[in-house]
């Protein structure tokens, strides 16, 4: 405890911090003790006022604020108000410029991952220093960038960053397809500009996933999970709950409209089940569906709900052994494809990005040593 309250080199670092907080205090209270003094002359000419629709709202402003401490009114402030849904930004965020913040941040760290030295950025949300971030990534300029995306406006934002848009919503392939055709739409458009050092030209649709030669059996086993998840994400948001004591998958279980058994009797009714949940050749019309509508990628969405481990395990197999091998063999010619359609429009993409300067050598700043000497297993004397 000594060598931490007393350290001599801990204090000289600290040492320009502390000032600064001494400095917005005294600052601070210089602002606040004349608006307060003035205010108090204020509210005391006032109460020579005898008409009682003076005194008695300047009775009850002058009882609530003597009345609580600082410390409840803090805590009403910052916690009561947004729970009312009346958010003041306890760090100074407000919600609506989240998204622009998180792509701020997104452009500095793929300049991280590319940069040798990372120049440095100070913005609105982000700053760092002149650092060389390492290591970096294999995979050049650096891994594919992509944005989650729960409706069509934010599809539009990743095609116009030229991030791949990772598609939350659970939608048919028609709908798919409009998707798909906003999407590629911009890529191709003037209005594509990449935040990254490439265009990740892809859309990842997630899919409910459950595979049996018994139909009935893969509804069984995977129906309730998938439908939990899309009752959990939704109920997030848009669900009062109270720590500790609310279940969520308590309330899903009441509010499921369907049985499994009511599922089953419906599907076996159908002419056709391109479906996630169901036997190989259903999935295999549910992928080639996705494929059709311009989908690039279909991520399983398994481990939900009940969903036990083996049965999830023999879905992938069985979906392995009898579906995947068509798609695959479709892999490198639809790249090959694709590529060449979305090559010109990539590199007008790119030459419309701004890039970060890269520094010259006599640029880059010299990073000072904390200390005249590191302290290993050193004792205080």
């Amino acid at each position: 405890m000594i060598e931490a309250f007393f350290n001599i080199e801990i204090m000289k670092a600290a040492w320009p911090i502390v000032l600064t907080g001494l400095w917005n205090t005294i600052l601070l209270s210089l602002i606040v003790v004349p608006l307060g003094l003035l205010g108090g002359l204020i509210l005391a000419l006032l109460a020579s006022i005898k008409h009682p629709l003076v005194r008695w709202p300047l009775m009850a402003w002058v009882d609530f604020f003597r009345a609580f401490p600082p410390l409840v009114l803090l805590i009403f402030l910052f916690a009561g108000l947004p729970f009312a849904g009346l958010e003041l930004g306890g760090f100074g965020i407000p919600a609506k410029e989240k998204r622009a913040l998180a792509l701020e941040a997104a452009e500095q760290i793929a300049n991280m991952m590319v940069m040798d030295p990372y120049p440095g950025f100070e913005g609105r949300g982000f700053s760092f220093p002149c650092r060389n971030v390492v290591p970096k990534p294999m995979q050049k300029p650096h891994p594919p960038m992509w944005m989650a995306c729960t409706n069509r406006d934010t599809i539009k934002v990743a095609a116009s960053k030229g991030l791949g848009a990772l598609a939350f919503s659970f939608i048919d392939s028609d709908e798919a397809r409009a998707w798909a055709d906003i999407y590629y739409g911009i890529i191709k458009s003037d209005q594509c500009v990449p935040i990254g050092h490439s265009v990740n030209a892809n859309i990842a649709m997630v899919s409910n996933f459950s595979v049996h030669h018994d139909r009935a059996e893969a509804i069984r086993r995977g129906q309730e999970g998938f439908e939990f998840f899309g009752y959990a994400v939704n109920a997030l948001v848009a669900h009062d709950a109270i720590p500790g004591r609310s279940s969520l998958f308590a309330d899903f279980q009441k509010s499921r409209a369907n049985s499994d058994d009511e599922i089953i009797a419906a599907r076996s009714m159908a002419e056709r089940n391109a479906n996630g949940i169901g036997t190989p050749d259903d999935i295999r019309e549910h992928i080639a569906a996705f494929q059709a509508a311009g989908v690039d990628q279909v991520i399983f969405m398994q481990q939900a709900g009940r969903n036990r481990h083996d049965h999830i395990c023999e879905s992938l197999e069985l979906f392995a052994a009898e579906v995947m091998g068509g798609f695959k063999a479709q892999v490198v010619e639809r790249d090959a494809r694709k590529a060449q359609e979305l090559a010109p429009y990539v590199a007008a993409a790119m030459a419309r990005k701004a890039w970060m300067k890269p520094l010259a050598d006599h640029e880059i700043p010299v990073v000072p040593a904390s200390v005249v000497r590191a302290q290993i297993n050193a004792t205080t004397r």
